[in-house]
């Protein structure tokens, strides 16, 4: 079984921000005080007005970031730090990979790495506790498809 997100992450007004932006921009609630808009397959249309999924050009080393959802998370970022994150598992193969902005600057880049999900959750000061790691002491292991958030 796989696992697959396409997320904006953070715990400040640049959220809210987004939400009120985009008709398809949803909260959701995670623990240890963040939250996350879910970039579901209408969002992502609607941020880049693409009839398609498919359609966008694609950031290098990402795949799924294009140049208007970066920049829908960096201009937000304003308000607070805003993150962006990829995590693609199937049979056992994938990885994490994304970005944080902070006050529009690039704070973290992480490409096609196990620990990237987790060096971005600490940048929002996530501890694990008593969970394995960041990743599952968040909740993020809670739904296994991005569209399930909804």
């Amino acid at each position: 079984m796989g696992y697959n997100l396409e997320a904006y992450i953070g715990s400040n007004q640049g959220l809210k921000q987004i939400s009120e932006l985009f008709e398809n921009a949803q909260i959701i609630d995670l623990d240890q005080g963040l939250k996350m808009i879910p970039i579901t397959e209408n969002l992502f249309k609607e941020i880049t007005d693409s009839e398609k999924w498919v359609d966008g050009e694609r950031i290098d080393n990402y795949d799924f970031l294009t140049k208007e959802i970066a920049d829908v998370g960096r201009v937000n970022s304003k308000f607070g730090r805003i993150a962006y994150l990829e995590s693609l598992f199937h049979g056992g193969d994938g990885g994490h990979t994304g970005i944080v902005w902070n006050n529009q600057i690039v704070e973290f880049r992480g490409l096609s790495g196990d620990e990237t999900a987790n060096e971005i959750l600490k940048c929002f000061g996530v501890k694990p506790d008593n969970s394995l790691d960041e990743f599952e002491a968040v909740g993020l292991k809670r739904q296994r498809n991005t569209d399930n958030w909804e």
